[in-house]
């Protein structure tokens, strides 16, 4: 099995919700898997057409051991094309893969949560 494995540089990247938004995900651990999966499509969007590999892990709790859902992304420094060729990713729009985790976390967010005023502030 170590044989297949591809020895790749990888990043580790950190997804984080607000503050506002935790007390929610912990009456309601099913949408732990919103935040990985939103993770996963943010990282997914951003490599190139190139398929890439992607762990996630949900963590739920801080270094204080406060509840904190917070979603680790290791992620290969490259991927496969088309052909099966394996091509590096050497830069990565941070500013624009943290707009998009907003963006997709909140959106889906507005599916699984009750409408109220706090939230209306919080999802736009």
């Amino acid at each position: 099995m170590t044989a297949e494995i591809l020895d790749r540089p990888h990043r580790h990247l950190v997804f984080t919700i607000p503050e506002q938004l935790r007390a929610k995900i912990y009456r309601n651990r099913s949408l732990l898997k919103v935040l990985s999966d939103t993770a996963a499509k943010v990282v997914m969007e951003n490599t190139q057409d190139l398929t890439a590999g992607i762990i996630t892990v949900v963590h739920t709790f801080g270094r204080d051991l406060s509840f904190n859902p917070h979603v680790h992304v290791l992620m290969s420094e490259g991927g496969l094309d088309k052909e099966a060729n394996w091509l590096g990713i050497y830069f990565l729009p941070y500013s624009k893969l943290r707009k998009q985790w907003q963006y997709y976390l909140l959106t889906e967010l507005r599916k699984h949560l009750p409408e109220t005023k706090d939230m209306s502030r919080l999802i736009v």
